[in-house]
C-alpha cells in the first residue's frame, strides 16, 4: 500500500540492502530521544533502533540507568576494594540497574524482541557472595529454547568482574527472563550491560577506541594487532605501507569537518578513531584487505563518506582464495552520502577468508577511506525504513522548478517510525531544509509514504551539477537517505 502524504510533509519553494549504520551494541553510554543520566527510566526506548525493550516482570517499576560506583545501585567502590570493576574504561560509566536490588522480592528482568533473534550477548557485573542468576531464552510461543545458571564462584564470576552471557544456534529468541535464584541480602546488586541483542557477543566489534597491547593515537599503523584476539588482520595490497588510525575531522585523513564539509552526522555514535588508508586522495589507492586466521560466516561494517564521484567494489573469499561474493556502493545509493557512516552488512555463500575493499570511482583529490564499526563475526543489523527519490530530472533551467517524488517504504515486519525529513543540497549553492518535522509518522509493514517535493530555481542560481539528498530521522538519528543529481544550466 501507498499513502501520499504531501500535506504532511510540507513543501518549501527555494534553492539557495544499504542500511543505516548503527553497531549492535547496547552500552546505556547513549540513550535514544534522551541524554543518560544516573535514574533515567529504561523500557522501550531502544525499541525503534534495535527492536527491543526491557521491563520487571509483574510489577510497575522500571529498569533506570546506574552508574559504576554508586551506593544506590549498591556499588560500594568508594568504600573500600569492593565492587570495584577491574577494568571500568571498558565498560563506561553506565548500566542496566534494578530498583529491587537488595531486596528479598527482587523480582525479574524481560527482555522482550519485537522481531526474534538467533543469536544475542550481555554483560552481568559483579556476580559474587551467595548470588545466583536463572536465565532463560523463549521462543515466539513462550516454549522456553535454552537455560543457563550463573551462580558466584563459577569461572567469569567474581567481585569487580563482568560475566559474559551468550545465546546462539537456540533457535529464534522471543524473550529473554533473568531471575535471582541466590541468597537475598541488601548488597546484591544487578548491572546489565553491554548488550548486543543480535549478535553473540561485543568481543568480536572492533571500533579502534582500544588496540590490544597499544594506544590509540592518530597514525598508529594497524596491521595484525587484533590477530591473536579476533584472528582477521589489515593490509593494503602491494604495499610496505599499512592501514592507520585516522580521526574524525582531521584533514590528514581526508576529513575537512572545520570548512563544513565531512563532519560526521552522530560522531558521538563511532568514537574518535577509524581505519585510514595510506594511499587516500591519490589517484593510485590501492586496494584494502582483511584477512582471516578462522574463515567468518558473515560480518558487517561502516563506510564513512561515501559521496561526490565515489565508488567501492566489495569482494568476499572463501578459504582458497575464490570469489565468492561482489558488491558495488555508490555515491548517491541509499545510506551514502557526506558525513553519512554507510552501514554494510555482508554474508558468503560459504566461508569468508578474505574481504577486499577496492575504489573504482573517479579518483580525487577529496576521496577518502573510513572504515569502522567493524563486526568480525556477525551479521544481524536490524530492517529500518528506506527512501527512495522517483521522477527527478537531470537537468533544470535557471528560473524554472525541480521537482521529484520522495517515498518512505517499510519493507519490515513491525511498524516504523520517522519524526523528520530532511532536504540537503550541496553543489555551486547550498541550501537545507526541513520536509517535515513534527510528531513521529508511523509507516506500517509493508506500506510506504510519499509526497512530492519541488523547488523553484532562482534566475540567478548559480550554474553547474548539484546533489540533491533527502533523509529521513528518528529521535535525532538518521536512519536512511537517498540522493540524486540535478544539472542547473
Amino acid at each position: 500500500m501507498k499513502k501520499t502524504m504531501v500535506a504532511i510533509w510540507a513543501l518549501f519553494i527555494g534553492l539557495c540492502d544499504w542500511g543505516p549504520a548503527r553497531a549492535q551494541l547496547i552500552d546505556f553510554e547513549t540513550v535514544p530521544g534522551g541524554t543518560p543520566a544516573v535514574g533515567v527510566s529504561i523500557f522501550q526506548q531502544y525499541q525503534a533502533l534495535y527492536g527491543v525493550s526491557f521491563r520487571i516482570d509483574g510489577s510497575s517499576d522500571s529498569l533506570y540507568l546506574g552508574d559504576y560506583g554508586n551506593l544506590r545501585e549498591g556499588w560500594r567502590c568508594q568504600t573500600g576494594a569492593l565492587d570495584c570493576l577491574l577494568s571500568p574504561a571498558d565498560v563506561g560509566a553506565f548500566f542496566l540497574a534494578h530498583p529491587q536490588a537488595g531486596t528479598p522480592t527482587l523480582r525479574d528482568v524481560l527482555i522482550d524482541y519485537a522481531i526474534p533473534t538467533d543469536a544475542l550477548g550481555f554483560d552481568l557485573a559483579d556476580v559474587d557472595g551467595m548470588e545466583e542468576w536463572e536465565i532463560r531464552a523463549y521462543g515466539e510461543f513462550g516454549n522456553e529454547l535454552a537455560f543457563q545458571v550463573l551462580r558466584a564462584g563459577e569461572p567469569g564470576t567474581g567481585d569487580g568482574i563482568m560475566t559474559n552471557v551468550v545465546f546462539e544456534g537456540v533457535g529464534a529468541i522471543s524473550q529473554v527472563r533473568l531471575t535471582f535464584t541466590g541468597t537475598p541480602n541488601p548488597n546484591i546488586g544487578f548491572g546489565f550491560d553491554n548488550f548486543t541483542p543480535s549478535c553473540p557477543g561485543r568481543n568480536d566489534l572492533v571500533t579502534f577506541e582500544t588496540v590490544p597491547g597499544e594506544t590509540p593515537a592518530v597514525g598508529l599503523p594497524i596491521t595484525d594487532q587484533y590477530a591473536a584476539t579476533l584472528g582477521v588482520s589489515f593490509s593494503v595490497e602491494g604495499g610496505a605501507d599499512t592501514p592507520f588510525l585516522g580521526d574524525y575531522g582531521g584533514a590528514r585523513d581526508g576529513w575537512y569537518c572545520n570548512d563544513g564539509f565531512d563532519c560526521v552526522d552522530t560522531p558521538g555514535d563511532f568514537g574518535r578513531y577509524f581505519l585510514a588508508h595510506p594511499d587516500q586522495g591519490t589517484p593510485e589507492l590501492r586496494d584494502f584487505i582483511v584477512d582471516y586466521t578462522i574463515p567468518t560466516p558473515a560480518m558487517e561494517f561502516d563506510l564513512a563518506d561515501i559521496d561526490g564521484l565515489e565508488e567501492w567494489t566489495i569482494t568476499l573469499y572463501d578459504e582458497a582464495l575464490s570469489p565468492i561474493e561482489t558488491r558495488v556502493i555508490r555515491a548517491g545509493d541509499p545510506g551514502t552520502g557526506d558525513s553519512q557512516m554507510t552501514h554494510i552488512a555482508l554474508q558468503g555463500t560459504g566461508n569468508i577468508s578474505r574481504l577486499r575493499i577496492a575504489f573504482s570511482g573517479t579518483p580525487s583529490p577529496f576521496v577518502g577511506f573510513g572504515f569502522d564499526n567493524f563486526n568480525t563475526r556477525c551479521s544481524r543489523s536490524l530492517c529500518d525504513l528506506d527512501v527512495d527519490l522517483d521522477g527527478a530530472p537531470a537537468t533544470v533551467e535557471r528560473g524554472g522548478t525541480f521537482s521529484f517524488n520522495a517515498t518512505a517504504h517499510n519493507a519490515c515486519e513491525i511498524p516504523l517510525e520517522f519524526d523528520e525529513a530532511t532536504l540537503e543540497i550541496t553543489g555551486p549553492a547550498s541550501l537545507n531544509d526541513l520536509l517535515y518535522s513534527g510528531p513521529p509518522l508511523t509507516v506500517g509493514p509493508g506500506d510506504s509514504v510519499s509526497a512530492m517535493v519541488s523547488r523553484g530555481v532562482p534566475s540567478g542560481a548559480p550554474l553547474g551539477l548539484y546533489q540533491v539528498r533527502v533523509s529521513l530521522w528518528r529521535a535525532g538519528t538518521s536512519i536512511s537517505s537517498a540522493q540524486v543529481e540535478v544539472e542547473v544550466r
